[in-house]
C-alpha cells in the first residue's frame, strides 16, 4: 500500500494480520506491530566518525596499523572524503610512556569503556570492536545513511592561539537535552621513540580537546534554528610530544585537521562529524616566505623561488595530503631571491603542500604531480 505523509513529523505505522493462512487465529495478542517513522524534508551527506584507540607501546596496534591506514588513506580520511579520524594514543601497555596520552584521552577511553586495544569505534554507536573487523562495507553502509545535522566548521590560528567556530544546522529537530559539540585538534602525522615495537609515525593523533573532555553542552534542536558554538585555544609547539600535556603540536599547525563532531552523551549515537584544517591569520608580512613554484603541475623537478629574509637554513619540506613529510632537504642560500631545485621523480601523482620554513619565517605552497 502507498502513503504519502501529509507533513514532517514522526508517525507510528502499525501493520495488522487476521485470519494468518485462512484459519483462525489462536493468539490475537500478537496481531499487531508498531513501529515509528520520522519523515524530514532534507537531509545532508554524512560524514563518518572513526575514534581509534591505540598505544605506541602496543604489539598489536603496531600489527594493525598498516591495515587500518590503508583503509581510512582509500577513503580520504581527514583530507576530501568523508570519513573524519581521530586516533587516541594510551598509557598502556607497560612501560606506558606514550607520549601523546593525557588526561583528555583518557576520558575518551572511560567514556566508551574501552579496556583493551586496538579498539575502533564508528559513530559512537555503529561499530566497536578490533579493528581486524572493519571493513570497507561497514564504512560504505554507515555512509549511506544521511545525516539530519550539517556542521559548518571554520577554524583560524595567529601562530598560537587557535579558534574554532562551528555552525550547527539541524534539518529536523534532535529532542535529546545531553547533546555535546566536541572539538578535537589532531596532528596529521608523528614521529617519536618511544616505543616499543616498530612502529614510529602516528597519523590522526589527538593533542587537545576543545573546551575539555566533556565537549560543549548543546540544548536540543529546532529544524532550520542554527546554533553556534565558538572555542579556543593557545597552543604551543614542541619539537616532540610529553605525556600528560594536552596544549603543545609538534612542528607547527600546518600538519593539524580539526575535528568536530556532535553526540548524544546518553546513547553515544554521532549525528555528525566534520573536519578542517585551520587557516593562517594575523601573521604579520615580515615572517611571510614569498614563494613561487614552477612548473605547477610538476612532473620529476620543480623550482622554487624564495625571498629568503633571513641568513638562516631554509628547510623545504613536500608533505602529502595525508599530513606525511615525503620529501625533506636544508640548505642556507642567503638572503634575497634564491632558486632551489626539488627532485620529485619518487612522488606519486597527486595534491601535496610545500613547507618553507626560514629562522622565524615561514610559507606553504600546494603543489600538484602529474604524470
Amino acid at each position: 500500500t502507498q502513503w504519502n505523509p501529509g507533513s514532517e513529523a514522526v508517525y507510528a505505522l502499525e501493520a495488522t494480520v487476521s485470519s494468518p493462512n485462512g484459519m483462525t487465529d489462536q493468539n490475537t495478542a500478537n496481531d499487531a506491530l508498531t513501529s515509528n517513522i520520522e519523515v524530514v524534508t532534507a537531509t545532508t551527506d554524512r560524514v563518518v566518525l572513526y575514534e581509534y584507540f591505540t598505544s605506541s607501546t602496543c604489539g598489536p596496534c603496531a600489527a594493525m596499523a598498516p591495515t587500518t591506514s590503508s583503509l581510512l588513506t582509500s577513503n580520504n580520511t581527514n583530507t576530501t572524503g568523508r570519513v573524519a579520524a581521530v586516533k587516541y594514543q594510551w598509557d598502556f601497555p607497560s612501560p606506558g610512556n606514550d607520549p601523546c596520552f593525557n588526561a583528555q584521552v583518557d576520558a575518551r577511553f572511560s567514556y566508551y569503556g574501552v579496556t583493551g586495544i586496538p579498539n575502533a569505534i564508528m559513530d559512537g554507536v555503529v561499530f566497536d570492536d578490533h579493528p581486524a573487523n572493519m571493513s570497507q562495507g561497514i564504512f560504505d553502509n554507515e555512509l549511506d545513511i544521511p545525516s539530519l545535522v550539517d556542521l559548518s566548521v571554520n577554524a583560524t590560528h595567529n601562530g598560537s592561539l587557535i579558534n574554532v567556530d562551528v555552525d550547527i544546522n539541524p534539518l529536523a529537530d534532535i529532542t535529546s537535552n545531553n547533546l555535546r559539540l566536541h572539538i578535537v585538534v589532531t596532528e596529521d602525522q608523528l614521529t617519536h621513540n618511544l616505543i616499543t615495537t616498530s612502529e614510529n609515525q602516528f597519523y590522526y593523533v589527538a593533542r587537545t580537546l576543545l573546551p575539555n573532555q566533556n565537549g560543549t553542552n548543546v540544548a536540543s534542536l529546532t529544524a532550520g534554528s542554527t546554533v553556534n558554538v565558538s572555542e579556543s585555544k593557545t597552543m604551543t609547539t614542541n619539537t616532540a610530544p610529553v605525556q600528560g600535556v594536552n596544549n603543545t603540536l609538534v612542528g607547527d599547525y600546518i600538519g593539524v585537521t580539526v575535528v568536530v563532531f556532535l553526540q548524544d552523551n546518553s546513547t553515544g549515537e554521532v549525528f555528525q562529524a566534520a573536519y578542517v584544517k585551520p587557516t593562517f591569520t594575523g601573521v604579520n608580512e615580515e615572517d611571510q616566505v614569498n614563494i613561487q613554484l614552477y612548473p605547477n603541475p610538476a612532473n620529476d623537478n620543480a623550482q622554487l623561488v624564495l625571498d629568503v629574509k633571513n641568513n638562516e637554513d631554509v628547510l623545504v619540506e613536500v608533505l602529502d595530503m595525508n599530513g606525511k613529510i615525503v620529501l625533506s632537504q636544508s640548505s642556507n642560500p642567503g638572503v634575497g631571491t634564491q632558486y632551489i631545485n626539488l627532485n620529485t621523480a619518487n612522488l606519486a601523482t597527486g595534491l601535496y603542500q610545500v613547507r618553507v620554513i626560514n629562522g622565524s619565517s615561514f610559507g606553504v605552497k600546494a603543489l600538484s604531480i602529474a604524470r
